[in-house]
């Protein structure tokens, strides 16, 4: 037991850490063409902590290997030094109103905010190229299609620099999913179907509970990507946001683990009186007998009211995860897809027991020790991101 502990925290600590590992390479600057008749000059600010910055980094070297006479400088924010220069390019071309934004762009008497793809900003910013200094155009240029630095993954377009994004998504996913209240419910709600004997009302009951708390609880990391999608181009405030979040949610799943030691695996939001209400209200339809539509109805309150409930109690992880999407610029097919995976593993011991259920009739559990276990990791996992953001703000006033 101690050894497969091991070996998942050492795979949680590499994966976190292939996640979080910050790329410092920096292409050198092209030589400027001493044909051009006037010097092409771009100035690029960004945060190493910004994933549309490096999209834009991954542009501008192709853009520099398409234009060589274009002279591309590169200043990170998080370098006082280039304060003072990022100021006086905001006043000469009217950006004043996006310091503090990444990435920026300065091509000329002209700026461009943010970044999404070579298509996109990518065609703007040659425009603007050859619009301030006359280049020619280039028909092997930096246009390219999106596809070409991605990977297909249950069905979505996934860019490889994000490729760790379905990692976290897994690993957080399995981690969050050692939820003692959602999975006490399912198991009432198994026990009070198993006593009917059919294998049909335990798959009817028990799917309306697990696929009501898919879709509730992933309605509410969506809800939390889009409040975050707003902090996304301020990139301070939304790594302020996520490091407090981080140590706030690392030090109380690191108070649930000693408390699970102490007391045992309990539920607190098992006290709310609004969940001890619904618990008796379905008890009592299903002492009834009541109509199977009835019933599904139930079930589906039922289920809404424990992942509403219980949201706050484990909502460091799924709402640090929503942060870390938005920040990332996906699009919405991406995102969604993400949050899918996420949740896919957030229910994984709960379809297990599910169909188990189904199969064999009978309610089978694991030992109480792996939820202990998944707080304290859940704990850790979760101050290692606070403080890589928090070291991340650092960098602005250093």
């Amino acid at each position: 037991m101690l050894t497969r502990l091991f070996t998942f925290v050492g795979l949680i600590a590499l994966m976190f850490f292939a996640v979080f590992a910050v790329d410092t390479a920096r292409a050198q600057t092209e030589q400027i063409n001493s044909q051009s008749a006037e010097e092409a000059s771009l100035q690029f600010f960004y945060s190493d902590t910004c994933p549309h910055c490096h999209a834009e980094q991954r542009f501008l070297d192709q853009l520099s290997k398409d234009y060589p006479s274009v002279e591309i400088e590169r200043y990170p924010i998080s370098n006082a030094d280039y304060h003072d220069l990022l100021r006086e390019r905001a006043e000469e071309t009217g950006a004043e109103q996006y310091l503090g934004v990444v990435p920026l762009t300065f091509i000329g008497d002209s700026y461009i905010v943010g970044f999404d793809n070579p298509s996109g900003t990518g065609q703007e910013i040659i425009g603007l190229l050859e619009q301030e200094f006359g280049l020619p155009q280039n028909k092997n240029s930096t246009e390219r299609e999106d596809g070409d630095n991605s990977i297909s993954l249950l069905g979505l377009n996934i860019n490889l620099s994000e490729l760790s994004l379905p990692v976290v998504a897994i690993t957080l996913g399995i981690l969050d999913g050692f939820n003692v209240c959602s999975l006490g419910a399912l198991i009432l709600i198994l026990g009070l179907v198993l006593t009917l004997g059919s294998r049909r009302k335990i798959a009817l009951y028990g799917g309306a509970f697990v696929l009501t708390t898919a879709v509730i609880y992933g309605l509410l990391i969506l809800l939390w990507h889009q409040l975050f999608s707003y902090l996304a181009p301020h990139m301070f405030w939304l790594e302020l946001t996520l490091a407090a979040i981080g140590i706030a949610g690392g030090v109380y799943f690191i108070k649930e683990y000693l408390r699970f030691k102490r007391h045992g695996v309990t539920c607190e939001s098992g006290q709310s009186p609004l969940i001890n209400k619904t618990t008796k209200w379905v008890q009592g339809l299903f002492q009834n007998q009541n109509s199977v539509f009835t019933l599904i109805l139930a079930i589906v309150a039922f289920a809404a009211v424990i992942t509403i409930v219980e949201f706050p109690c484990s909502a460091g992880v799924p709402v640090m995860f929503a942060g870390m999407l938005a920040g990332a610029g996906l699009s919405a097919p991406s995102y969604t897809g993400l949050i899918g995976l996420f949740v896919l593993f957030y229910l994984l011991d709960e379809l297990i027991i599910f169909a188990i259920a189904v199969w064999r009739l009978h309610i089978w559990l694991a030992s109480p020790s792996f939820t202990i276990w998944a707080a304290l990791i859940e704990g850790l996992a979760l101050l290692s991101i606070g403080a890589y953001y928090a070291l991340s703000i650092l960098n602005y006033f250093l």
